[in-house]
């Protein structure tokens, strides 16, 4: 099944749902808060969903998103709540994905591999239990945390690299959570990283490699640096 939504304004449901196998197409669509799930050939489907020029959301406004196996060609200017994507892929090219506005981004599943340009997002999530998933949060993004039962920055079997991001959080004590916590098998990379926890900005890192003004967790199998 194909999909495609050009210039549709629907604010008024509660939520919405794409179960499209061969394509998804979707520009200048403003669905209010309705949550949007796609989930190709449903949600207990193991099929893999459009990927590339099949795969395009351009000027999207939405509440949460919650989508498995599709591999996006374009995702840009995206306004939304969570977003979250899941399943191991079988697609070998890096997406990215441009100018966001949303809440978490989870990505969970393995061989996800992102670049994300300026995205403002409020926690960045990793977890595989397979192969690794590669994450890169380019200049110009940000990260305004405010929730003190997660972590800002978290991976499992991750690699994920941070370059001139800017993170925000009143709510990291540095016990419970951090502003960058690497699990098993993990690489977290801030280069040029800020933290600011309310009283002003401060590097992440030094020229030494230290990280001592951002609080960090690392596991025996993880570095953070």
């Amino acid at each position: 099944a194909d999909v495609h939504l050009f210039n549709v304004s629907v604010p008024g449901y509660a939520n919405s749902g794409i179960n499209a196998v061969s394509s998804i197409y979707m520009e200048d669509v403003d669905l209010g808060s309705a949550d949007l799930s796609m989930f190709p050939n449903g949600a207990g489907s193991s099929a893999v969903g459009p990927l590339g020029d099949n795969a395009v959301m351009t000027n999207v406004e939405v509440g949460d998103i919650t989508m498995q196996r599709i591999h996006f060609g374009v995702f840009e200017d995206i306004t939304a709540g969570d977003v979250s994507i899941s399943g191991t892929t079988t697609h070998t090219d890096t997406e990215t994905w441009k100018n966001l506005d949303i809440g978490d981004l989870t990505i969970n599943g393995g061989a996800w591999s992102l670049i994300l340009e300026n995205a403002d997002i409020s926690r960045l999530y990793s977890f595989s239990t397979s192969a690794t998933n590669t994450i890169v949060m380019k200049e110009g993004s940000s990260i305004d945390h405010d929730d003190s039962s997660v972590d800002a920055v978290y991976g499992r079997n991750s690699h994920i690299t941070m370059v001139s991001v800017a993170v925000t959080s009143s709510d990291i004590d540095g016990s419970s959570n951090y502003v960058a916590k690497a699990s098993s098998n993990s690489d977290i990379v801030l280069i040029d990283v800020s933290y600011d926890d309310g009283t002003g900005a401060a590097d992440c890192a030094d020229t030494n490699g230290g990280t001592g003004d951002c609080s960090v967790d690392v596991s025996s199998s993880a570095t953070v640096w």
